[in-house]
């Protein structure tokens, strides 16, 4: 793999000495140091999600976890907090408990999938997905596509 786009992809910084092996075109798109920037990112937006969107002591540190679905290729996994919340009434105050719910979906395969949700999930916002495409978007969840290799994080309601 190229170490950056630089010239010579890195390798060499003369104009006049060429690297002892061919330097594939792509070098200034796919190269050591785009990849990382791009890890890096995903590792931020992670890090963000868990620190603004899991608050532990009002949640519990561990929640719960739900397979809805898996095979060879693809996985949908649900997390999952139950947090009891008072609401105020005119004369008695009462608990509700609200369930904060985040699914990731995954496409591990090298083909696109489509697949119903819709019997799961209702409303849902990305979070978080490999596809830069999909920011915050909201979800249909009756055919649901991913695309080879995407992985998404979404907010469930």
């Amino acid at each position: 793999m190229q170490w950056a786009s630089n010239l010579n992809a890195n390798f060499t910084l003369s104009n006049t000495t060429l690297p002892w092996m061919p330097i594939h075109p792509n070098f200034t798109q796919v190269n050591v140091v785009k990849q990382m920037a791009t890890t890096i990112s995903t590792f931020n937006q992670l890090t963000s999600l868990r620190v603004n969107n899991f608050d532990t002591q009002n949640l519990g540190k561990h929640g719960n976890y739900l397979f809805h679905y898996i095979d060879d290729n693809e996985v949908v996994l649900e997390r999952y907090f139950d947090k009891e919340e008072e609401q105020s009434m005119s004369l008695t105050s009462a608990e509700s408990i609200r369930r904060f719910r985040y699914v990731l979906f995954a496409n591990f395969g090298n083909r696109p999938k489509v697949k119903d949700f819709s019997d799961k999930f209702h409303f849902s916002r990305i979070k978080i997905s490999s596809n830069p495409k999909r920011a915050k978007e909201f979800l249909y969840m009756r055919s649901l596509r991913l695309e080879p290799g995407e992985a998404m994080i979404v907010q469930v309601e």
